[in-house]
Formats: C-alpha cells, structure tokens, sequence
C-alpha cells in the first residue's frame, strides 16, 4: 500500500511541476531586485525597465541585446547598473507620462497592474554615464 502512495505522490507532484511550468514561464531576463527602496524589475518580453517607489512608477524602454540590457542580466554588473539608474531618477532624470502613454509602447500587463492608480514617469536612460 506504502508503494502505491509513493507512486500516486509522485505523479502528483510530476502534473503539479508540468501545470507550474505552463503557467509560469521562465524568461532568462525577466529581474526583479529591490535596490535603496525602488522595486525594480525588467521585462525581455516587452523591453520594459520599471522601477517603483511608494505611489510612484518610473518606466524605461530596454531593448534586450543592448549593452545595458546585457549588463543588468549579468549578475557581475547587475547591481551597479541598477544604482546608477536608480541615481537618475533621485537625481530627477524622469518626464511625467501616462499610464496610457506607455501601454501603447509596452503592452506589458504586469505594468497595468502594478501602476494603474500611480504616477507615472519616463526615464532618460541616455543621461547614464
């Protein structure tokens, strides 16, 4: 009877893996870090750096394959990067925009959610040195 339950266990925990693994995908540079308050993530999907801070939504378009695209997926150079551009927004380097503004470039659901009743700002990543 022991053999039988370990058996049935173990699909379960085989159907459980699969089902995960169908509902969420991996994406190589998808990050998520929290650097001196900002929750910062990156979507590859849809080119998207977003940082948040209290009611705040900083957003930045970040084609992957560019070098800081390449620099925030390399764990060596992750959190420096990361700083700098968190610099940038405490130095004031953002435009205000809207929420609508920036789903027309992104199309990025989790974006939608996170800052559907925030302010929202673009970030000029070209003022990092």
């Amino acid at each position: 009877m022991a053999a039988y339950q370990t058996i049935f266990l173990g699909i379960i925990a085989l159907c459980s893996h699969a089902a995960m693994g169908q509902i969420a995908v991996d994406h190589a540079g998808n990050i998520e870090d929290t650097v001196d308050g900002y929750r910062i993530q990156y979507h590859d999907q849809s080119n998207l750096l977003l940082l948040i801070h209290s009611l705040d939504c900083f957003v930045a378009t970040l084609p992957r394959g560019t070098q800081l695209a390449n620099k925030l997926e390399d764990m060596s150079t992750r959190m420096p990067t990361q700083r700098a551009i968190v610099g940038l927004v405490k130095e004031g380097h953002f435009t205000p925009t809207s929420l609508g503004d920036v789903m027309e470039q992104n199309h990025d659901a989790l974006l939608r959610a996170l800052c559907f009743r925030s302010e929202i700002y673009t970030v000029d990543l070209a003022s990092l040195h």
